[in-house]
């Protein structure tokens, strides 16, 4: 009886919540309208160097490239105590090579006592304050990737001033491995890190020695206390250009007019799209990341004040053969919209600058349009509002 009672109310007509409203009807508002807007950059762009020290990095450099110029110097402190040093020599492994054409001439290394005091806090600007004794060996190498390894025999005199006396500055200047200026490409040396594979292929001094006192010889093997590439880069932006670069960093602002947003846009999506006028070959892939600069002259703030909490973008990386960079960018364009702001300036700059040697070329405001940045937005608009 039940049963067949309800199959009549449902059959006669009856819906259930048929009065009750929900979603848009409930709240009185319709539905948000999402658009997208292609924003162009104003004109207000600009790319500025900075000073890097490449000490921390896991490769050395040495030679010549494009508009890049680099010497790695190399100091040795963990050597045997009263020890008469018979021979030595320094042996380095390769990582990789970068030449404006194919099979360039051989490359020549030469190996130089550095007589000017020198730290950690170098960049390239201070090539031209380097000083060396005499040279001390010299190699060529071919450009073809099957020479690994290398190497150069110290004299047993220069090491042993270093064993003889640890604490004079004069005998602790270390070794340079220069190019000459017209060096036709530029190698990359192995570095090492604390990771056990790549350790194996640090720089490293085997020396044969004897103990003062009387003794068989022994063999040590040394370790650079400090190893650094002074890298120079030539120039500066041409006519139509923005630099970002690490090595050698340069960092870009590019500056977007947003008044086109209405007031209370949520944005949902935002993409940086930087086409590549060109990208020099070295150390690529290069990971760009983009973000709101912390105040409105970011080139005189730190590298670790540069960038507002939370606008930072992901990495994205850049191949060979890449033509154009996509970086999401939506958190720095979201915060931009909480500000006050009239234009914004999206930063972009390479992450680990002092990791390797790379530039990549972007084009200003005066290019052709294709070739400029471009910020992509997709926003929603709340019900009623402006659009």
């Amino acid at each position: 009886m039940q049963a067949a009672a309800l199959l009549l109310l449902v059959a006669g007509g009856c819906e259930i919540n048929v009065n009750n409203p929900a979603g848009f009807d409930f709240t009185g508002r319709g539905p948000a309208t999402v658009l997208t807007d292609t924003v162009s950059a104003t004109g207000a762009d600009t790319s500025w160097a900075v000073d890097s020290p490449l000490h921390t990095g896991n490769r050395l450099f040495v030679g010549r490239h494009l508009d890049f110029e680099a010497v790695a110097l190399l100091r040795f402190l963990d050597l045997p105590a009263d020890a008469v040093i018979d021979e030595a020599r320094l042996t380095f492994y390769r990582a990789a090579a970068n030449a404006a054409g194919e099979d360039p001439s051989g490359l020549t290394l030469s190996l130089l006592p550095v007589t000017v005091d020198w730290d950690t806090t170098w960049t390239g600007d201070r090539l031209g304050e380097l000083t060396f004794d005499p040279l001390i060996d010299s190699i060529s190498i071919p450009y073809t990737v099957t020479v690994d390894t290398f190497g150069f025999d110290l004299p047993a005199v220069l090491v042993q001033a270093w064993s003889d006396d640890p604490t004079a500055v004069g005998t602790r200047r270390g070794v340079a491995v220069t190019a000459p200026s017209d060096a036709p490409w530029l190698v990359q040396l192995d570095a090492g890190d604390d990771h056990f594979i790549y350790s194996q292929r640090r720089p490293r001094l085997r020396i044969r020695w004897h103990p003062a006192a009387g003794g068989s010889s022994r063999i040590a093997i040394v370790y650079p206390e400090v190893d650094l590439s002074l890298v120079e880069l030539t120039g500066s932006p041409a006519a139509g250009e923005l630099w970002v670069a690490r090595g050698v960093p340069w960092r870009t602002l590019v500056t977007f007019d947003l008044s086109v947003l209405p007031d209370g846009a949520t944005v949902n999506r935002a993409v940086l799209r930087l086409p590549l006028l060109a990208s020099d070959q070295i150390g690529l892939p290069v990971v760009l990341a983009a973000g709101l600069p912390s105040g409105p002259d970011p080139w005189n703030y730190s590298s670790k004040d540069l960038l507002e909490t939370n606008t930072v973008s992901s990495g994205i990386a850049v191949i060979e053969g890449d033509s154009t960079v996509a970086i999401l960018v939506t958190r720095a364009v979201a915060a931009y919209l909480r500000g006050t702001r009239s234009q914004t300036g999206l930063l972009v700059l390479a992450v680990g600058e002092s990791d390797g040697i790379t530039r990549l070329r972007l084009g200003d405001t005066t290019v052709a349009a294709e070739e400029r940045a471009r910020l992509e937005v997709v926003y929603a608009v709340p019900p009623g509002g402006a659009q």
